[in-house]
């Protein structure tokens, strides 16, 4: 017997997402958002023996954002999105060129999102 949860221990029936109140969905949404930040960069962190994982696929939330695709993705001006990550969304600097990783991307949003 193994000591890792069947994928049904985390994740309760889907049924269940009928049963909720329209109030308590955009917390839900926001919390499977973070899971699957979490699992894609768990993903990536095991993937990382030099060739290309799943979780670097163009596709997926782990990837590494341009400032520009940040800006689409927030629809909001590119300067506005510099301003972000230098003062408060996580980023990866290269030198000059800063990078979003989409599931942080993700997490922030959950986190300022209006709370009902």
């Amino acid at each position: 017997m193994s000591d890792r949860p069947a994928l049904a221990a985390l994740l309760p029936p889907i049924e269940a997402v009928d049963a909720l109140a329209p109030e308590l969905l955009p917390a839900l949404v926001a919390g499977l958002a973070a899971l699957q930040g979490r699992a894609a960069a768990r993903l990536a962190a095991v993937a990382g023996n030099g060739a290309p994982s799943t979780a670097q696929c163009e596709g997926d939330p782990a990837r590494l954002l341009t400032i520009p695709e940040v800006a689409e993705r927030l629809q909001v001006p590119r300067q506005h999105a510099y301003e972000l990550a230098r003062r408060e969304l996580p980023a990866v600097r290269f030198g000059k060129y800063v990078r979003v990783r989409a599931t942080d991307l993700d997490t922030w949003v959950a986190r300022h999102r209006d709370s009902p």
